[in-house]
């Protein structure tokens, strides 16, 4: 898939997504996946996004989903910063997994 350059104009127009009218497939990819994942773990389709920071305070470190959550959305963060992928399937998943085990080291201590 080539990503056209009418939609990369549209994008560079954009005040917030200005930063993302480079973006090349894979790293597109990988964006799709972990905002879908960060919305889906932090529970906004039951609670509400207004009701985020409120649960963040509240949740349990070592609760898998929030754990997914807070990996989706720092890969969200560092694709904004200038993160890129070549490989999305593969790169996704050692991300999950590395961030999984991050987390949990420090819900243990």
């Amino acid at each position: 898939m080539e990503i056209s350059e009418s939609f990369r104009e549209r994008v560079s127009k954009l005040k917030y997504a200005r930063w993302a009218a480079d973006l090349d497939e894979e790293t597109l990819i990988v964006l799709c996946n972990f905002i879908g994942e960060f919305a889906t773990r932090s529970y906004a389709d039951d609670y509400g996004a207004h009701t985020y920071r409120e649960r963040a305070r509240i949740m349990k470190r070592f609760d898998p989903a929030w754990m997914r959550a807070d990996v989706g959305l720092e890969v969200i963060y560092e694709i904004k910063n200038g993160l890129r992928f070549k490989d999305a399937e593969r790169e996704m998943s050692e991300r999950f997994d590395r961030g999984i085990i991050e987390r949990s080291a420090r819900a243990s201590s």
